[in-house]
């Protein structure tokens, strides 16, 4: 409410009580409006949206007297469509690569949905 806002502000940003309290009180009123703002913001940034996507994984081989390596790999086919027109984005990646593209989409997904 009002009370952790104006707290919030004092405290991050250092501001005087009645201008902390002046700005949570502007806050409330217009947090709605602030919302659809941030929200058509996040939708603009965004550089097209997912139409389809197609994935495969791979195992990487090499094979010499001095090296032996073995790398699962996987290759994510992307299906963009972004203004109208649809572009294809391929990228491989390693295990730990992946692990963290997925781990960053989900934060993007959480984060989308708490701004609506």
């Amino acid at each position: 409410g009002e009370d952790e806002i104006e707290s919030a502000l004092q405290t991050k940003f250092k501001l005087e009580g009645q201008l902390a309290n002046t700005l949570a009180v502007s806050y409330l009123i217009r947090e709605q409006d602030i919302k659809e703002g941030a929200k058509s913001q996040l939708q603009n940034i965004s550089l097209g949206n997912l139409h389809d996507f197609d994935w495969v994984t791979k195992l990487s081989l090499s094979d010499s007297k001095l090296f032996n390596h073995k790398v699962p790999l996987t290759v994510v086919q992307l299906n963009v469509l972004q203004k109208g027109e649809k572009k294809d984005l391929t990228m491989e990646f390693q295990k730990e690569e992946l692990d963290n593209l997925i781990e960053n989409l989900e934060n993007a997904s959480i984060a989308a949905a708490n701004a609506n």
